[in-house]
């Protein structure tokens, strides 16, 4: 997602004889100077690797997801795994990773209350939940608190590697625009009304 953004946003401005007509007067030097910026904001997204942490009461779901998912085809390793929501929670304020896979019903402390003791301490924390229940409140209580994935067990290996998707897209759109405001001055959409001169 951040390369289809970073090249969509360079090629429809920067290589696109259509959108230069459209853009405003502008020198081949600023342009190149915005070229390199964008090659090099490009870079920085590229070499993202994220934390995984795995939650669930049932050591063979975290051995599983631990072992037979290829994390690395996402830039992701497991930093650790935890057995219930209080131990969870512990290592997530450790950690402090990136994505999270949980189960709801766990001792100590469920999944979702969890989540909503640390949504405001990490509110960009991508969660999926993996549970057993089908319980309709529980997805509308995790959809509340911003989950991204809803999955019940047992579930599939697409289903999984959607759900890893969907979260590390959430992620490098969200690196790639702090990355952009940092090193251009103005968030990407900002920018492009700029040199669309909107």
């Amino acid at each position: 997602q951040v390369v289809y953004c970073f090249a969509h946003l360079h090629f429809s401005v920067g290589r696109n004889s259509d959108a230069l007509n459209r853009l405003k007067p502008m020198n081949q030097n600023r342009r190149a100077l915005w070229d390199r910026r964008f090659w090099y904001i490009k870079r920085r997204g590229e070499q993202c690797m994220y934390k995984v942490l795995l939650v669930d009461d049932e050591p063979i779901i975290v051995e599983g997801l631990s072992r037979s998912i290829p994390w690395e085809r996402w830039n992701c390793r497991v930093v650790a795994t935890a057995n219930d929501g209080t131990e969870g929670k512990n290592l997530i304020e450790k950690e402090r990773p990136d994505i999270v896979f949980m189960d709801i019903c766990m001792p100590e402390m469920n999944g979702l209350q969890m989540i909503a003791a640390l949504n405001s301490q990490f509110p960009d924390l991508e969660v999926s939940v993996l549970t057993g229940y089908r319980d309709f409140e529980y997805a509308k209580e995790a959809i509340r608190l911003g989950v991204t994935r809803f999955l019940l067990k047992p579930s599939n290996m697409d289903e999984l590697e959607e759900a890893i998707e969907c979260m590390c897209a959430n992620l490098n759109l969200a690196h790639f625009s702090r990355v952009f405001k940092k090193q251009v001055g103005v968030s990407a959409n900002e920018y492009r009304n700029q040199v669309l001169g909107k």
